[in-house]
C-alpha cells in the first residue's frame, strides 16, 4: 500500500493511529501527563479522555492503572484525583 515512493499522507493524530500496528512505546505515559497538565482527574476520566480518540485508540485497564500505580509510587500523582505536584 505505501512504501518509501508512496509514503502515507501527513494525518491528523485520529488517522495518524489507523496506520500505526501498535501504539508507540512510552505514548501512554505522554498521553496521561499532558491530560492531567490540563487538569485533574479521576483514573476512570483519564481512559475516558484517552478513548475520545475517535475509535482510533482504546487504551486497556491493564495498562493504564499500572501506570498510575507507578506514577504514585514515584511520588508524582495525589490519589484519587490525579494532578501533577
Amino acid at each position: 500500500m505505501f512504501d518509501e515512493e508512496h509514503p502515507p499522507p501527513h494525518l491528523p493524530f485520529k488517522h495518524w493511529m489507523r496506520y500505526m500496528a501498535a501504539v508507540p512505546k512510552g505514548f501512554l505515559r505522554y498521553q496521561v501527563l499532558e491530560l492531567l497538565n490540563e487538569k485533574p482527574l479521576s483514573d476512570s476520566e483519564i481512559t475516558n479522555e484517552i478513548e475520545k480518540t475517535n475509535g482510533c485508540w482504546k487504551p486497556n485497564p491493564g495498562s493504564v492503572y499500572p501506570l498510575l500505580a507507578w506514577l504514585q509510587d514515584i511520588k508524582r500523582f495525589k490519589k484519587h484525583y490525579y494532578n501533577l505536584l
